[in-house]
């Protein structure tokens, strides 16, 4: 089994997890959702979707290339043909997700491919760092307002991780 192989049975295994309604904790990777979740270092705790989705939440979804992506929703949209409003319950609403610390590159999913909310980040020393809250909520809105000088920021952030955790 090679690494790929094994990688889709621990989405397909958590996946489950979720859907039998539990909560689940994962170390991610990559440095898409710097400089609020450091890969390779901090853990995610994610739950069930319960309720709505709204822009801002933090999901894992599998995207439309079918890999699953832990990124924030920054868009919700009716699906072409969808009379109704652009309510997020609706399974076949169309969900624009970012990384966080992506300058630009969008990917998409429907309602119905969201698998799970992220409800907080866990640095290695043990603290929780919530990703719900409306703390977490303003300091994704100042990070956005950014937007001119965060691919500066983001190469600072990422030679601090360098040098901090290696």
């Amino acid at each position: 089994m090679n690494t790929s192989d094994s990688k889709y049975k621990a989405i397909a295994a958590l996946e489950q997890i979720i859907r039998e309604g539990r909560p689940v904790k994962f170390p991610v990777k990559g440095t898409s959702m710097l400089p609020f979740i450091v890969g390779g270092r901090d853990c995610v705790e994610f739950y069930p979707v319960e309720g709505e989705l709204k822009v801002g939440d933090i999901v894992m979804a599998r995207v439309e290339e079918g890999y699953p992506v832990v990124h924030r929703i920054i868009g919700i949209e009716p699906v072409a043909g969808d009379a109704s409003s652009a309510s997020s319950s609706a399974d076949d609403s169309r969900i624009i997700l970012t990384g966080d610390g992506n300058l630009g590159f969008k990917e998409h999913c429907l309602r119905k491919d969201v698998i799970a909310k992220a409800h907080a980040v866990i640095r290695p020393d043990g603290s929780r760092k919530s990703l719900i809250s409306q703390k977490a909520l303003r300091n994704w809105h100042r990070w956005q307002r950014l937007r001119p000088v965060r691919r500066v920021l983001l190469k600072i952030i990422k030679l601090y991780i360098l040098l901090s955790y290696n």
